[in-house]
């Protein structure tokens, strides 16, 4: 007849309850007085210094530090220097990228 529906009995699946793996605190050998926790076995990576000393001097304006940052900061993001043009609008504006870059004009 019309408008009856089968019903299909599927059955309900079954979830394994998750388990860690064993660590070396679990095991049942004793550690050892001399043994190191395995948080030391890790190295540190040297940081490698983003300006290099080696680098060459990109301007010949004798800046305060901010803004000579902001100018480096510039350089990186593919800005030229060319004729300190760059260093002398960043001295300017203080060091303030946006308002060189004419994004917050004062």
């Amino acid at each position: 007849e019309e408008g009856d529906a089968l019903l299909v009995s599927t059955p309900t699946p079954t979830i394994e309850p998750f388990t860690l793996p064993p660590t070396a605190a679990a095991s049942s050998a004793p550690e050892s007085a001399t043994a190191a926790p395995a948080f030391q076995e890790m190295r540190p990576v040297p940081v490698q210094d983003v300006h290099p000393k080696s680098r060459l001097p990109v301007t010949n304006l004798v800046l305060p530090s901010h803004v000579y940052s902001a100018l480096l900061c510039m350089i990186d993001m593919g800005f030229s220097n060319e004729g300190d043009v760059l260093a002398k609008m960043l001295l300017k504006k203080n060091g303030d990228i946006n308002a060189v870059m004419d994004l917050n004009p004062q």
